[in-house]
């Protein structure tokens, strides 16, 4: 006996009216593919290689290209063994496709309060799957998402609000081989989503108090200095170029004066003092990173009609560099981010890591539909690892000794991070590490996010970057020169940018910096009332569940207290704290009420680290 659209027309018709009524925007956007799938589907079936056969219990059950997707059996209770499967601390169950949907229904029987996310890229899959079974309990879970025909870079941020660390993914092998590739890149995107998240906490972590420290410095920065919200969608039809500091760009150098014709030149702070070498000046410089070396950039040079972009965490001195302004972008800390919902929000840039990344981004948040980006090597093209006379190259010779010389300051960047070798827009091999990939594979998910952008690499000898395109500057150079377009409209967003008032930003400024000291006194006081809890002397087991008890409301207090969003660097990492537990004497296994003490200690290890950060914050505010 084999399956036609006849056999299961009801079953579809009610199913299609459910998934309509419960989820009315997408049913609207698979009306085409519905359409087709009613028309044509014994054809669809038979094109795709699956052929669906009675189980042994009358269920249907299904072979695609000689691999079974279901048992032969009982494909149902074959299914009920994927819910029973999901970890308690799964915080969502995504299916990477499921075949004809049978693990969804004791899924959505069994787990009622555990999104489920179902992911297939085929829009057929899902109407064979209401051919052939009941999908009335999948569409009554409330937590029910379904990401039909999206695009892999589209799932992630939709997966993150869950945390990609404590999902549950259900893979199957044969429900994905339709669409491998596609599967392959979503869990790519994932792995890759997952390491940044780690590389964010650990930098947080690291710099936390050099960032704290400038930021108090810098605090009066925040109320004088104009954010870069005038800029917004200023550039028109203009396109940018974006000038980093790789090794390809002395290439480009020549042509500076005639790409500034034609494009908002952006410069990153590391290829400053070499384009400025060569006369040039560019309409916007971006600084992103706090740290002193980072500053040193800036050290002896003067851009008197460039802007400057920094945040409001950068070293002090960055601020005395002369420009002709200096603008904030949003801080991506903590306690910049605090400050400024309550002054005034700067306006927010992304950050892949490189600084090229926030000037390319800078670039798409000005409207520029079509950004020229040079330098951004991501590797080292000719053995070398920066554009020349950049001061990161400054830095190697002048700080080079007999022992540690320049030589052996290059060769450390060439070798010291996980090398590895890909490919240039010219196809030939380049040598690049894994940090750096990751900075290529932000510009590549950013490239897809934002399609209606197009890049181009005006340096071919770079890394070669899907959603990039490589193109001889040429092309650029004898397009029409558009100089006084470009001026005409930054001294416009200028203008614009210069409106927002200093003075009402101080008084706010004052109000939030005495309101947070309030809190975090507040929050000082919660911990050390928590300490002092965890040291209350129990006895039986009645004492350490009230200890526990109270514990947990002083929790809350920690939760709810209007410093809260800031404890992302109050509290130790997850790593910071199992490293902490691990120096801890064990207790035997025979000591009385062995896991509550232990919770006990847990508990007075993350209170006495959130008492030592608050109080070091309050003695360094203003």
């Amino acid at each position: 006996m084999s399956f036609s659209l006849n056999d299961g027309a009801d079953l579809f018709s009610r199913n299609y009216s459910l998934f309509t009524e419960r989820f009315p925007a997408l049913s609207s956007l698979l009306k085409d593919a519905a359409a087709e799938f009613t028309e044509r589907a014994d054809t669809m079936l038979l094109e795709s290689g699956i052929e669906l056969l009675p189980a042994r219990d009358g269920a249907w059950t299904a072979k695609e290209n000689g691999v079974m997707l279901h048992s032969s059996y009982a494909p149902l209770k074959e299914a009920e063994r994927v819910a029973t499967a999901v970890p308690e601390n799964a915080s969502a169950l995504v299916f990477f496709s499921y075949g004809l949907g049978y693990a969804l229904s004791p899924a959505a029987e069994q787990k009622a309060t555990l999104p489920i996310i179902a992911i297939e890229p085929d829009p057929f899959r899902l109407f064979l799957s209401f051919s052939v079974m009941d999908w009335e309990v999948i569409f009554r879970h409330k937590q029910l998402i379904l990401c039909i025909g999206a695009q892999e870079h589209q799932l992630i941020p939709l997966l993150e609000q869950y945390g990609l660390d404590s999902l549950h993914i259900i893979r199957t092998p044969s429900w994905e081989n339709h669409a491998k590739q596609y599967f392959e890149n979503v869990d790519t995107l994932i792995q890759r989503n997952k390491q940044k998240e780690s590389i964010n906490t650990r930098t947080l972590k690291s710099f936390s108090s050099l960032w704290f420290r400038n930021m108090c410095t810098n605090l009066p920065e925040l109320a004088e200095r104009n954010g870069i919200t005038g800029f917004k969608d200023c550039a028109g039809d203009l396109p940018a170029c974006v000038l980093a500091a790789g090794p390809s760009l002395e290439s480009i150098l020549p042509h500076l004066e005639e790409i500034k014709k034609r494009c908002i030149l952006i410069c990153v702070d590391t290829a400053l003092r070499t384009v400025l070498a060569h006369g040039i000046e560019p309409h916007f410089i971006i600084l992103g990173d706090p740290q002193y070396w980072n500053a040193r950039h800036l050290d002896r040079l003067s851009s008197p009609h460039s802007i400057l972009i920094t945040e409001s965490a950068a070293y002090p001195s960055v601020f005395r560099f002369n420009c002709r302004e200096i603008v904030l972008c949003s801080s991506m800390f903590p306690l910049g981010q605090y400050i400024e919902k309550r002054i005034g929000e700067k306006g927010s840039l992304g950050t892949g890591g490189s600084v090229a990344s926030t000037a390319w981004d800078f670039a798409r948040y000005c409207g520029c539909k079509t950004i020229y980006i040079a330098g951004l090597d991501l590797g080292f093209p000719g053995g070398k690892t920066h554009v020349s006379g950049s001061t990161f190259e400054e830095k190697a010779f002048t700080q080079s000794t007999r022992i540690k010389n320049a030589e052996t300051s290059i060769t450390s960047a060439l070798f010291g991070a996980y090398p590895e070798t890909r490919q240039d827009y010219r196809g030939k091999s380049l040598r690049t590490d894994k940090r750096m990939s990751m900075y290529a594979w932000w510009f590549e998910s950013k490239c897809a996010e934002f399609s209606d952008v197009r890049t181009i690499s005006l340096t071919e000898a770079s890394l070669a970057i899907p959603g990039i395109t490589a193109e001889n500057p040429e092309r650029l150079i004898s397009s029409p020169e558009r100089e006084k377009q470009v001026t005409e409209r930054l001294e416009s967003a200028i203008r614009n940018n210069s409106q927002e008032n200093a003075e009402s930003r101080r008084k706010s400024l004052s109000e939030a910096v005495a309101t947070l000291k309030e809190t975090l006194t507040s929050l000082l006081s919660t911990a050390e009332a928590a300490l002092s809890a965890c040291d209350t002397p129990c006895y039986s087991e009645a004492e350490f569940q009230a200890t526990i008890r109270i514990l947990g409301n002083f929790d809350s207090l920690i939760r709810r207290n209007e410093a809260a969003e800031l404890t992302a660097l109050l509290f130790p990492t997850k790593d910071d704290l199992e490293k902490e537990l691990a120096a801890l004497p064990v207790l035997p296994e025979t000591t009385p009420f062995k896991p509550y003490r232990d919770n006990i200690a847990a508990s007075r290890l993350i209170y006495s680290d959130l008492k030592k950060s608050i109080s070091a914050w309050l003695s360094k505010l203003p």
